[in-house]
């Protein structure tokens, strides 16, 4: 684990929100005093991170080790992509023989529903898990990639459309990760995002490991900006079997600059109640004893303030 500062400010000062999560794994919930962005904070290295999304995400937070049909359809996962594509083809982002990138593309459900719309599409999926990987090259008829450096070495890249799809919040470094994705797009070509959204978080169910940023509609708005981007539009949706999200589209052109200042504590209040209400959460989990200490202490976090040293 190692502190770092806010991506959208490089603010140091932090308050801590939350000292638990989904699995108690000590993960740490704080918010930049700076600009408001809510984080994870210590975060696991790139190192740490690469191991757990090659070996073990796609089990902890999928169930399984292989995809199966079965599988997609328990989770509802080939409707969930159906809802995602018909809103890409109403906002007319998708035609005949586009190229398409899904970074981080699990089973293939999202380019297998593009396909469906576009069956001229040429796709492509970065997945580091390989069995996920491999199913989604049979179920969607992609070209694989384990990472972006390996898709960038192929020589991979004029893509008409990025997705983002429940991966941005996964990434370390979310500006700086955007602007490289410049260099991929075709002229005229954009990006997809969808995210959890912080001001709809119910519990600490979305508060864990994989997720080190929690966006809202002015932190997300924000990051688009600082990386150089256009936000096409912007908006609060509910999928399939998932949680209250923002989705948005970016395209390479005129940004707003006076979005990339703007400050907001979106969520804040979100994840300081489900701190208050850890103790219900894991009643399972945790001791009678540490559920009474939660209580009487009136379900504050360990920490109220810090600062990341220079």
């Amino acid at each position: 684990m190692e502190n770092v500062t806010c991506p959208l400010c490089r603010g140091r000062d932090f308050q801590t929100l939350a000292d638990t999560d989904r699995y108690d794994m000590g993960i740490v919930t704080v918010g930049c005093l700076d600009c408001g962005l809510v984080m994870t904070n210590p975060q696991p290295t790139e190192g740490e991170l690469g191991d757990f999304y090659e070996h073990y995400y796609r089990r902890y937070y999928q169930k399984t080790d292989t995809p199966s049909v079965d599988y997609i359809r328990e989770y509802r996962k080939d409707e969930r992509a159906a809802y995602t594509a018909a809103f890409m083809q109403r906002q007319g982002v998708l035609h005949e023989r586009m190229r398409v990138l899904d970074i981080g593309a699990s089973e293939g459900c999202v380019l297998k529903a593009v396909r469906d719309l576009v069956p001229s599409a040429v796709l492509v999926a970065v997945e580091p898990n390989p069995l996920f990987g491999s199913f989604a090259v049979s179920h969607a008829g992609c070209t694989l990639h384990p990472c972006l450096d390996g898709l960038r070495a192929a020589g991979e890249n004029a893509f008409d459309l990025i997705v983002i799809n429940h991966v941005y919040e996964h990434v370390k470094e979310p500006v700086v990760f955007l602007r490289q994705l410049a260099g991929l797009l075709a002229p005229g070509g954009g990006i997809y995002i969808d995210v959890p959204d912080v001001s709809e978080y119910t519990g600490l169910e979305s508060l864990h490991v994989a997720h080190l940023y929690h966006f809202g509609a002015t932190t997300l708005r924000r990051a688009a900006c600082l990386a150089g981007y256009a936000v096409r539009i912007l908006e609060k949706h509910r999928p399939v079997m998932h949680p209250r999200s923002l989705r948005c589209l970016l395209h390479a052109g005129d940004m707003d600059t006076a979005a990339g200042r703007l400050a907001a504590r979106e969520g804040w209040a979100e994840v300081m109640l489900a701190q208050r209400r850890a103790a219900r959460y894991h009643r399972k989990r945790w001791s009678l004893w540490r559920r009474l200490r939660h209580v009487v202490q009136g379900g504050r976090p360990k920490t109220a303030r810090w600062t990341v040293k220079a």
